[in-house]
């Protein structure tokens, strides 16, 4: 069949084509999860662009064509090479236990079926062991190669600058997370942070090594001009002039917040918070989450959760009991544009802490900048709000 036939056939519109090599001659392939390359239609140089540009071409490959391709990716299997699986996330082969042979020549070869002795992968988990304080081992598990998958679906989501977009990407086990970070950053001209499970990725590491799973969400921050912005001096915006001497504040089950607002842009680093007022200064474990409306109510940035560990010392705070928090997940702020309403809640790990009820005329106090920022109360707080709570201000820099 020539290629004037098969373009003028409408039969199948193929979405990604890529040019490549099979058995030395030039054809058109479209990826197919574990399948690196699988012959579509031959083409010569004129015809190229056209099918680059999806041209529509009829998918008139034989069965054991593609068994033949699956053969010559399962040949490079071997021991100790780690694959994914659906049920078992990554394993590493360990043994063939099982092969039913196929003679190529046979008018409809029989379908391959390999089941490889495996061992289950198991990745650190931080904060997680069994009960009887030992962690958890690897199993031996018995898989069909057919299972087995070199590729992974990877769902992004990148903020940058409060502009949300969400792309799906196809990529290799063996590929670096920076390989789809690298554009982005060069696109945007900003650094960008890889976010999962509320901690930060290493993006040298390979999807394989990071445990990132097939169809895994993967959260994507970026500041533009970041050499600009770090040279700005970060400032801090009090609430309350004094703190209540008489009593000390106890949580109760929920979060406290507060809605922040200003005239102009400015980026949100941290947060002031009360010392424990039961307990001396050591470390503490705080969960907070950030979300971003502009003025009409549209969502600019979905409510992200996280959980860190901190600590202070008595250097840290201040006569009003008062330290400073700098975000760890966030360590170049979050932009937040003038008129949008930033609600910040939160939550810490002591019980009883210091606190003001002097919230009311916070206006008035000598900030460095003044009549820029307005505090709102938030319904959703269990107790903080404009006039009380354990909140007294919070880390900032202008753009």
């Amino acid at each position: 069949m020539e290629i004037k036939e098969i373009i003028n056939q409408d039969i199948q519109i193929i979405s990604t084509l890529k040019i490549g090599n099979f058995s030395k001659l030039p054809i058109a392939w479209r990826d197919e999860g574990n399948i690196d390359q699988l012959p579509v239609a031959r083409y010569n140089e004129t015809l190229e662009k056209e099918i680059i540009n999806k041209i529509k071409i009829t998918n008139w490959r034989r069965d054991d064509d593609i068994l033949i391709q699956k053969m010559l990716n399962f040949q490079q299997l071997r021991s100790n090479k780690v694959v994914y699986t659906d049920e078992y996330g990554y394993v590493k082969l360990d043994k063939r236990i099982q092969q039913d042979k196929y003679d190529t020549q046979q008018l409809n070869p029989p379908k391959i079926n390999t089941t490889w002795s495996c061992s289950t992968i198991q990745y650190p988990v931080e904060n997680q062991t069994n009960i009887d304080g030992s962690t958890q081992k690897s199993k031996i598990v018995s898989v069909d190669q057919n299972d087995f998958k070199f590729m992974i679906t990877v769902n992004t989501v990148c903020v940058i600058d409060q502009e949300e977009s969400e792309q799906i990407h196809r990529v290799k086990i063996s590929d670096q997370i920076l390989s789809i970070v690298e554009q982005l950053q060069k696109l945007h001209e900003c650094k960008i942070k890889v976010i999962y499970n509320n901690r930060e990725l290493d993006q040298r590491k390979t999807f394989r090594a990071a445990n990132i799973k097939d169809g895994q969400k993967l959260l994507f921050f970026g500041i533009k001009d970041k050499c600009n912005q770090d040279q700005k001096p970060i400032r801090f915006f009090l609430r309350f002039p004094d703190f209540n001497k008489e009593q000390q504040w106890k949580s109760v089950e929920g979060d406290d917040g507060i809605i922040i607002t200003c005239k102009v842009d400015f980026i949100f680093l941290g947060i002031g918070l009360f010392e424990a007022s039961n307990q001396d200064p050591g470390e503490f474990g705080i969960q907070y989450t950030i979300y971003i409306k502009d003025k009409q109510g549209n969502v600019k940035l979905k409510p992200q959760v996280v959980k860190e560990n901190g600590s202070y010392t008595y250097d840290d705070v201040d006569e009003m009991h008062v330290f400073k928090y700098k975000f760890q997940t966030f360590p170049h702020g979050i932009v937040v544009k003038a008129g949008q309403r930033l609600t910040y809640m939160q939550r810490t790990s002591y019980q009883y802490s210091f606190y003001s009820d002097q919230g009311r005329y916070y206006q008035q106090i000598r900030n460095p900048d003044m009549n820029i920022f307005k505090i709102k109360s938030t319904r959703l707080s269990s107790g903080t709000c404009v006039e009380q709570g354990i909140i007294p201000g919070f880390l900032y820099k202008l753009l």
